[in-house]
Protein backbone atom coordinates (compact mmCIF):
# COMPACT_ATOMS: atom_id res chain seq x y z
CA UNK A 1 0.00 0.00 0.00
CA UNK A 2 1.45 3.46 -0.86
CA UNK A 3 2.10 5.93 1.78
CA UNK A 4 1.28 9.67 1.78
CA UNK A 5 2.61 12.79 4.06
CA UNK A 6 0.29 14.72 5.66
CA UNK A 7 1.06 17.84 7.38
CA UNK A 8 -0.04 18.75 11.05
CA UNK A 9 0.81 22.06 12.71
CA UNK A 10 3.59 22.84 15.05
CA UNK A 11 5.36 25.65 16.46
CA UNK A 12 9.17 23.81 16.41
CA UNK A 13 11.15 24.03 12.94
CA UNK A 14 14.01 21.52 13.92
CA UNK A 15 14.33 17.60 12.32
CA UNK A 16 13.53 15.86 15.38
CA UNK A 17 9.52 18.15 15.41
CA UNK A 18 9.41 17.50 11.79
CA UNK A 19 9.59 13.66 11.79
CA UNK A 20 6.47 14.13 14.04
CA UNK A 21 4.80 16.94 11.98
CA UNK A 22 4.71 15.39 8.47
CA UNK A 23 3.44 11.62 9.39
CA UNK A 24 2.82 8.61 7.27
CA UNK A 25 -0.72 7.40 6.89
CA UNK A 26 -0.88 4.06 5.89
CA UNK A 27 -4.11 4.38 3.84
CA UNK A 28 -5.34 5.91 0.82
CA UNK A 29 -6.71 9.60 1.71
CA UNK A 30 -8.15 11.52 -1.32
CA UNK A 31 -7.70 15.58 -1.27
CA UNK A 32 -9.93 17.34 -2.24
CA UNK A 33 -7.85 20.67 -3.19
CA UNK A 34 -6.25 20.24 -6.05
CA UNK A 35 -2.97 22.19 -4.69
CA UNK A 36 -2.75 19.76 -1.95
CA UNK A 37 -2.40 17.13 -4.55
CA UNK A 38 0.56 19.02 -6.73
CA UNK A 39 2.40 19.70 -3.69
CA UNK A 40 1.92 15.80 -2.36
CA UNK A 41 3.61 14.39 -6.11
CA UNK A 42 6.30 17.37 -5.94
CA UNK A 43 7.21 15.79 -2.61
CA UNK A 44 7.37 12.36 -4.10
CA UNK A 45 9.41 13.46 -6.69
CA UNK A 46 12.16 15.02 -4.15
CA UNK A 47 11.83 12.43 -2.06
CA UNK A 48 13.39 10.43 -5.03
CA UNK A 49 15.99 13.54 -5.92
CA UNK A 50 17.26 13.86 -2.21
CA UNK A 51 17.62 9.51 -2.49
CA UNK A 52 19.63 10.31 -5.91
CA UNK A 53 21.56 13.59 -4.48
CA UNK A 54 23.09 11.13 -1.58
CA UNK A 55 23.91 8.39 -4.14
CA UNK A 56 26.00 11.42 -6.06
CA UNK A 57 27.48 11.90 -2.65
CA UNK A 58 28.26 8.05 -1.66
CA UNK A 59 30.38 7.37 -4.41
CA UNK A 60 32.46 4.40 -5.48
CA UNK A 61 36.30 4.93 -5.26
CA UNK A 62 38.19 4.87 -8.56
CA UNK A 63 41.71 4.12 -8.75
CA UNK A 64 44.06 6.23 -9.82
CA UNK A 65 46.34 4.12 -12.16
CA UNK A 66 46.73 6.05 -15.02
CA UNK A 67 49.96 5.63 -16.55
CA UNK A 68 51.62 8.90 -16.90
CA UNK A 69 48.54 10.45 -15.86
CA UNK A 70 47.18 9.54 -19.64
CA UNK A 71 43.26 8.38 -19.54
CA UNK A 72 42.44 5.17 -21.15
CA UNK A 73 38.55 5.00 -22.78
CA UNK A 74 36.66 4.03 -21.29
CA UNK A 75 37.13 4.20 -17.60
CA UNK A 76 36.37 1.00 -16.74
CA UNK A 77 37.04 -1.51 -19.43
CA UNK A 78 36.73 -4.76 -17.21
CA UNK A 79 32.97 -3.79 -16.64
CA UNK A 80 30.36 -4.76 -18.54
CA UNK A 81 28.44 -2.17 -20.50
CA UNK A 82 25.41 -1.97 -18.06
CA UNK A 83 28.17 -1.42 -14.80
CA UNK A 84 29.51 1.25 -16.54
CA UNK A 85 26.17 2.82 -17.61
CA UNK A 86 25.18 2.73 -13.93
CA UNK A 87 28.58 3.77 -12.74
CA UNK A 88 28.58 7.30 -15.26
CA UNK A 89 25.25 8.20 -15.78
CA UNK A 90 25.32 10.25 -12.63
CA UNK A 91 27.90 12.21 -14.07
CA UNK A 92 25.00 13.67 -16.29
CA UNK A 93 23.45 16.77 -15.45
CA UNK A 94 25.69 17.71 -12.36
CA UNK A 95 27.27 21.31 -12.39
CA UNK A 96 30.96 20.00 -11.05
CA UNK A 97 32.68 17.29 -10.29
CA UNK A 98 34.20 16.94 -6.88
CA UNK A 99 37.13 14.67 -6.66
CA UNK A 100 37.94 13.77 -3.25
CA UNK A 101 41.95 11.88 -2.77
CA UNK A 102 41.02 9.59 -0.51
CA UNK A 103 44.30 7.04 -0.22
CA UNK A 104 43.57 5.49 3.18
CA UNK A 105 39.66 4.78 2.39
CA UNK A 106 38.27 7.27 5.21
CA UNK A 107 36.39 9.64 3.56
CA UNK A 108 33.37 7.15 3.12
CA UNK A 109 33.18 6.12 6.55
CA UNK A 110 29.89 6.16 8.15
CA UNK A 111 30.88 7.17 11.55
CA UNK A 112 33.14 10.04 11.10
CA UNK A 113 33.44 10.31 7.10
CA UNK A 114 33.39 13.54 5.36
CA UNK A 115 30.78 11.97 2.47
CA UNK A 116 27.63 12.33 4.91
CA UNK A 117 28.22 15.90 6.22
CA UNK A 118 29.32 16.99 2.56
CA UNK A 119 26.01 15.21 1.67
CA UNK A 120 24.05 17.78 3.60
CA UNK A 121 25.47 20.73 3.16
CA UNK A 122 25.57 20.60 -0.89
CA UNK A 123 22.06 19.64 -0.72
CA UNK A 124 21.29 23.09 1.16
CA UNK A 125 23.72 25.03 -0.90
CA UNK A 126 21.26 24.21 -4.28
CA UNK A 127 18.02 22.85 -3.10
CA UNK A 128 15.19 24.97 -3.27
CA UNK A 129 11.99 23.53 -2.30
CA UNK A 130 9.50 23.22 -3.99
CA UNK A 131 11.34 25.09 -6.73
CA UNK A 132 14.48 23.47 -7.99
CA UNK A 133 14.59 21.89 -11.26
CA UNK A 134 15.20 18.26 -10.30
CA UNK A 135 14.23 15.88 -13.15
CA UNK A 136 16.47 14.20 -14.60
CA UNK A 137 18.55 13.95 -11.61
CA UNK A 138 19.91 17.59 -11.93
CA UNK A 139 22.27 18.62 -9.20
CA UNK A 140 24.99 20.49 -8.05
CA UNK A 141 27.76 17.94 -7.72
CA UNK A 142 29.02 14.50 -8.82
CA UNK A 143 31.48 13.03 -5.80
CA UNK A 144 34.55 10.91 -6.98
CA UNK A 145 36.68 9.39 -4.78
CA UNK A 146 40.36 9.17 -5.53
CA UNK A 147 42.74 6.14 -4.38
CA UNK A 148 45.59 5.19 -5.22
CA UNK A 149 48.49 2.42 -4.47
CA UNK A 150 50.90 3.05 -1.59
CA UNK A 151 53.96 3.01 -3.72
CA UNK A 152 52.52 5.58 -5.75
CA UNK A 153 52.76 9.22 -6.28
CA UNK A 154 49.91 11.61 -5.16
CA UNK A 155 48.35 12.73 -8.46
CA UNK A 156 49.00 16.11 -9.75
CA UNK A 157 46.00 18.29 -10.79
CA UNK A 158 47.49 18.37 -14.25
CA UNK A 159 46.98 14.49 -14.12
CA UNK A 160 43.65 14.79 -12.65
CA UNK A 161 42.89 17.16 -15.36
CA UNK A 162 43.61 14.49 -18.03
CA UNK A 163 41.56 11.76 -16.43
CA UNK A 164 38.34 14.51 -15.97
CA UNK A 165 38.87 15.17 -19.77
CA UNK A 166 39.03 11.85 -20.98
CA UNK A 167 35.72 11.18 -18.80
CA UNK A 168 33.98 13.95 -20.78
CA UNK A 169 35.38 12.44 -23.55
CA UNK A 170 33.30 8.65 -22.35
CA UNK A 171 30.07 10.96 -21.63
CA UNK A 172 30.16 13.09 -24.22
CA UNK A 173 30.31 10.31 -26.85
CA UNK A 174 32.84 7.41 -26.15
CA UNK A 175 30.67 5.37 -23.81
CA UNK A 176 27.65 5.31 -26.20
CA UNK A 177 29.65 4.73 -29.32
CA UNK A 178 28.73 0.85 -30.58
CA UNK A 179 27.14 0.25 -27.85
CA UNK A 180 25.63 -3.51 -27.12
CA UNK A 181 21.65 -4.22 -28.04
CA UNK A 182 21.17 -5.13 -24.59
CA UNK A 183 22.78 -1.94 -22.87
CA UNK A 184 20.88 0.70 -25.26
CA UNK A 185 17.70 -1.64 -24.13
CA UNK A 186 18.67 -0.75 -21.19
CA UNK A 187 18.80 3.15 -21.39
CA UNK A 188 14.96 2.81 -23.26
CA UNK A 189 13.42 1.38 -20.14
CA UNK A 190 15.71 2.90 -16.89
CA UNK A 191 16.40 5.93 -18.03
CA UNK A 192 13.81 7.07 -21.02
CA UNK A 193 10.11 5.45 -20.39
CA UNK A 194 9.39 8.72 -19.62
CA UNK A 195 9.58 10.35 -22.43
CA UNK A 196 6.42 10.56 -24.35
CA UNK A 197 6.71 8.96 -27.57
CA UNK A 198 8.36 5.64 -29.16
CA UNK A 199 11.53 4.97 -30.61
CA UNK A 200 11.89 2.85 -33.71
CA UNK A 201 15.97 2.44 -34.04
CA UNK A 202 18.49 2.52 -31.27
CA UNK A 203 20.11 5.47 -32.63
CA UNK A 204 16.32 7.39 -31.80
CA UNK A 205 17.31 5.87 -28.28
CA UNK A 206 20.92 6.98 -28.13
CA UNK A 207 19.91 10.22 -29.70
CA UNK A 208 17.22 10.96 -27.06
CA UNK A 209 19.00 10.30 -23.88
CA UNK A 210 21.82 12.35 -25.08
CA UNK A 211 18.77 14.83 -25.33
CA UNK A 212 18.08 14.82 -21.83
CA UNK A 213 21.27 13.60 -20.33
CA UNK A 214 23.75 16.09 -20.86
CA UNK A 215 27.83 17.24 -19.46
CA UNK A 216 26.64 20.73 -18.49
CA UNK A 217 29.50 23.30 -19.69
CA UNK A 218 30.31 24.09 -16.70
CA UNK A 219 31.30 20.42 -15.80
CA UNK A 220 33.64 19.96 -18.46
CA UNK A 221 35.20 23.39 -17.71
CA UNK A 222 35.58 23.06 -14.03
CA UNK A 223 36.53 20.76 -11.42
CA UNK A 224 36.77 21.21 -7.84
CA UNK A 225 39.87 18.50 -5.70
CA UNK A 226 39.59 18.44 -2.09
CA UNK A 227 42.62 16.00 -0.07
CA UNK A 228 40.14 16.86 3.54
CA UNK A 229 38.84 12.91 4.50
CA UNK A 230 37.96 13.45 7.83
CA UNK A 231 34.28 14.19 8.87
CA UNK A 232 33.65 15.27 12.49
CA UNK A 233 33.68 13.50 16.08
CA UNK A 234 32.38 16.23 18.08
CA UNK A 235 29.09 18.84 17.72
CA UNK A 236 27.28 20.89 16.90
CA UNK A 237 27.37 20.62 13.32
CA UNK A 238 27.80 23.99 11.54
CA UNK A 239 27.25 25.29 8.01
CA UNK A 240 31.09 26.69 8.16
CA UNK A 241 32.90 23.17 9.34
CA UNK A 242 31.85 22.05 5.51
CA UNK A 243 31.89 24.97 3.55
CA UNK A 244 35.07 26.44 5.04
CA UNK A 245 37.15 23.56 4.01
CA UNK A 246 40.37 24.24 1.30
CA UNK A 247 39.91 22.76 -1.96
CA UNK A 248 41.31 23.55 -5.53
CA UNK A 249 39.17 25.05 -8.53
CA UNK A 250 40.79 23.90 -11.26
CA UNK A 251 39.34 25.32 -15.08
CA UNK A 252 40.24 22.93 -17.46
CA UNK A 253 41.76 24.53 -20.11
CA UNK A 254 43.99 27.67 -19.56
CA UNK A 255 44.18 31.23 -20.64
CA UNK A 256 46.51 32.91 -19.15
CA UNK A 257 49.33 33.85 -22.33
CA UNK A 258 51.95 34.07 -19.02
CA UNK A 259 51.60 30.15 -18.81
CA UNK A 260 54.28 28.09 -20.45
CA UNK A 261 52.15 25.43 -22.03
CA UNK A 262 55.54 23.61 -22.80
CA UNK A 263 57.35 23.41 -19.89
CA UNK A 264 53.98 23.72 -17.49
CA UNK A 265 54.65 22.56 -13.75
CA UNK A 266 51.55 20.40 -11.72
CA UNK A 267 51.14 23.83 -10.41
CA UNK A 268 50.98 25.98 -13.20
CA UNK A 269 49.82 24.08 -16.11
CA UNK A 270 47.43 24.15 -19.04
CA UNK A 271 44.66 23.79 -16.24
CA UNK A 272 44.66 26.98 -14.55
CA UNK A 273 43.76 26.71 -10.65
CA UNK A 274 42.97 28.74 -7.36
CA UNK A 275 43.22 27.77 -3.77
CA UNK A 276 39.95 28.43 -1.94
CA UNK A 277 37.13 27.42 0.27
CA UNK A 278 34.70 24.57 -0.83
CA UNK A 279 31.65 27.42 -0.15
CA UNK A 280 33.62 29.80 -2.86
CA UNK A 281 34.20 26.91 -5.45
CA UNK A 282 30.55 26.02 -5.05
CA UNK A 283 28.92 29.36 -4.74
CA UNK A 284 31.00 30.29 -8.01
CA UNK A 285 30.02 27.23 -10.22
CA UNK A 286 26.02 28.39 -9.01
CA UNK A 287 26.51 31.70 -9.79
CA UNK A 288 27.92 31.62 -12.68
CA UNK A 289 25.14 29.49 -14.15
CA UNK A 290 22.68 31.79 -12.65
CA UNK A 291 24.37 34.61 -14.57
CA UNK A 292 25.34 33.03 -17.68
CA UNK A 293 22.91 31.43 -19.73
CA UNK A 294 25.42 29.67 -21.95
CA UNK A 295 26.88 28.00 -19.35
CA UNK A 296 23.77 26.47 -18.15
CA UNK A 297 22.15 23.96 -20.70
CA UNK A 298 18.26 23.92 -19.78
CA UNK A 299 16.73 20.53 -20.19
CA UNK A 300 13.53 19.89 -22.70
CA UNK A 301 10.55 19.62 -21.15
CA UNK A 302 8.97 16.72 -21.76
CA UNK A 303 5.85 14.63 -20.67
CA UNK A 304 6.72 12.72 -17.65
CA UNK A 305 4.73 9.21 -17.27
CA UNK A 306 6.90 8.27 -14.24
CA UNK A 307 8.43 8.67 -11.40
CA UNK A 308 11.02 6.40 -10.05
CA UNK A 309 10.93 6.37 -6.11
CA UNK A 310 14.26 4.12 -5.25
CA UNK A 311 13.17 0.89 -6.39
CA UNK A 312 9.64 1.63 -7.25
CA UNK A 313 8.30 3.00 -10.28
CA UNK A 314 5.18 5.07 -10.04
CA UNK A 315 2.98 6.11 -12.88
CA UNK A 316 2.02 9.58 -11.75
CA UNK A 317 -1.64 10.16 -13.24
CA UNK A 318 -2.33 7.40 -11.72
CA UNK A 319 -0.90 8.27 -8.18
CA UNK A 320 -2.93 11.30 -8.59
CA UNK A 321 -5.87 9.78 -9.13
CA UNK A 322 -5.13 7.74 -6.05
CA UNK A 323 -4.83 11.04 -4.20
CA UNK A 324 -8.04 12.43 -5.31
CA UNK A 325 -7.05 13.81 -8.90
CA UNK A 326 -10.42 14.07 -10.90
CA UNK A 327 -9.71 15.63 -14.26
CA UNK A 328 -13.35 16.82 -14.72
CA UNK A 329 -12.71 19.17 -11.47
CA UNK A 330 -9.17 19.28 -11.73
CA UNK A 331 -8.28 19.51 -15.03
CA UNK A 332 -5.52 17.71 -17.24
CA UNK A 333 -2.91 17.23 -14.96
CA UNK A 334 0.32 19.33 -15.78
CA UNK A 335 2.64 16.77 -16.83
CA UNK A 336 3.78 19.20 -19.68
CA UNK A 337 4.57 21.73 -17.35
CA UNK A 338 7.74 21.63 -15.04
CA UNK A 339 7.14 20.04 -11.63
CA UNK A 340 9.25 23.50 -10.50
CA UNK A 341 5.65 25.32 -11.03
CA UNK A 342 3.24 22.51 -9.05
CA UNK A 343 3.44 24.08 -5.79
CA UNK A 344 1.99 27.60 -4.63
CA UNK A 345 5.13 28.51 -2.62
CA UNK A 346 2.25 31.18 -0.61
CA UNK A 347 0.54 28.22 0.20
CA UNK A 348 2.94 25.75 1.58
CA UNK A 349 5.55 28.36 2.82
CA UNK A 350 7.39 25.65 4.94
CA UNK A 351 9.20 22.72 3.42
CA UNK A 352 6.75 19.50 4.06
CA UNK A 353 6.59 16.08 2.32
CA UNK A 354 8.20 12.95 1.37
CA UNK A 355 11.15 15.12 0.21
CA UNK A 356 11.48 16.99 3.54
CA UNK A 357 10.95 13.70 5.63
CA UNK A 358 14.09 12.09 3.58
CA UNK A 359 16.48 15.51 3.85
CA UNK A 360 15.65 15.41 7.84
CA UNK A 361 16.20 11.50 7.83
CA UNK A 362 19.42 12.22 6.92
CA UNK A 363 20.50 14.95 8.81
CA UNK A 364 19.70 12.86 11.69
CA UNK A 365 21.89 9.77 10.74
CA UNK A 366 24.71 11.90 9.83
CA UNK A 367 25.08 13.24 13.55
CA UNK A 368 23.99 11.16 15.78
CA UNK A 369 27.42 9.65 16.02
CA UNK A 370 28.74 13.30 16.97
CA UNK A 371 29.63 13.48 20.56
CA UNK A 372 28.11 16.30 22.06
CA UNK A 373 25.01 15.67 20.09
CA UNK A 374 24.41 12.60 19.94
CA UNK A 375 20.49 11.50 18.33
CA UNK A 376 20.31 15.51 18.20
CA UNK A 377 19.50 18.13 15.43
CA UNK A 378 21.06 21.42 15.15
CA UNK A 379 18.91 23.80 16.39
CA UNK A 380 20.17 26.46 13.95
CA UNK A 381 18.09 26.18 10.37
CA UNK A 382 20.94 26.55 7.99
CA UNK A 383 20.47 22.80 6.81
CA UNK A 384 17.03 23.41 6.79
CA UNK A 385 14.71 26.47 5.45
CA UNK A 386 15.85 29.26 6.83
CA UNK A 387 17.47 31.49 4.64
CA UNK A 388 15.65 34.86 3.04
CA UNK A 389 16.43 34.45 -0.18
CA UNK A 390 14.95 31.16 -1.23
CA UNK A 391 12.01 31.40 1.58
CA UNK A 392 8.98 32.58 -0.16
CA UNK A 393 6.94 35.61 0.71
CA UNK A 394 3.89 35.47 2.37
CA UNK A 395 0.79 37.42 1.41
CA UNK A 396 -1.24 38.87 3.96
CA UNK A 397 -5.10 38.32 4.23
CA UNK A 398 -6.47 41.13 4.68
CA UNK A 399 -10.04 40.22 5.63
CA UNK A 400 -8.37 38.21 8.26
CA UNK A 401 -6.87 40.92 10.08
CA UNK A 402 -9.67 43.04 9.84
CA UNK A 403 -11.86 40.65 11.23
CA UNK A 404 -8.77 40.40 14.24
CA UNK A 405 -9.36 43.68 14.62
CA UNK A 406 -13.02 43.99 14.77
CA UNK A 407 -12.77 41.10 17.52
CA UNK A 408 -10.32 42.93 19.43
CA UNK A 409 -12.52 45.84 19.35
CA UNK A 410 -15.28 43.56 21.11
CA UNK A 411 -13.67 42.42 23.56
CA UNK A 412 -12.47 45.66 24.22
CA UNK A 413 -15.59 47.13 24.60
CA UNK A 414 -17.09 44.30 26.42
CA UNK A 415 -14.36 45.12 28.91
CA UNK A 416 -15.51 48.82 29.59
CA UNK A 417 -19.08 47.46 29.97
CA UNK A 418 -18.46 45.09 32.38
CA UNK A 419 -16.35 47.25 34.51
CA UNK A 420 -18.53 50.17 34.69
CA UNK A 421 -21.30 47.79 36.14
Amino acid sequence: MSHYYRSITSPRHDGRDLLHRVYRNSTYVPFADKDDILHQIRGRKEEYHRYKAALSAWCDAKSFTINGGNYNFVLKKDMSHRDKLFDMIPCYNKSVMLYILDPNREANCYCDGILKFLDIWMYRQWFEPYKSDIDFERYIARTTLLRWKKDAQKPSLEEINKFHKGLCHDLTDGMLRDMPSESVDYLKKRHLDTQNGTFETEEDIIATFKDVYVVQPTFRSFFIVMQHTQGFKEGPFRAGDVGDIPVYLVCTECHNEFHDRETYSDIMGPCCSIHTTLKAAIRFIMNLERKQPAAKKTLPCRLKYRAIREYETIDIEKEAEAMGWKTEWHGKFPLDQPCSTWVDRNKYTEWTGAGAVKHASKVVCAIKYLGTTRRKVPLDHWWWYDSSDIRPTVTLDMFAIRLACLLFLYCICVSYLFGSL
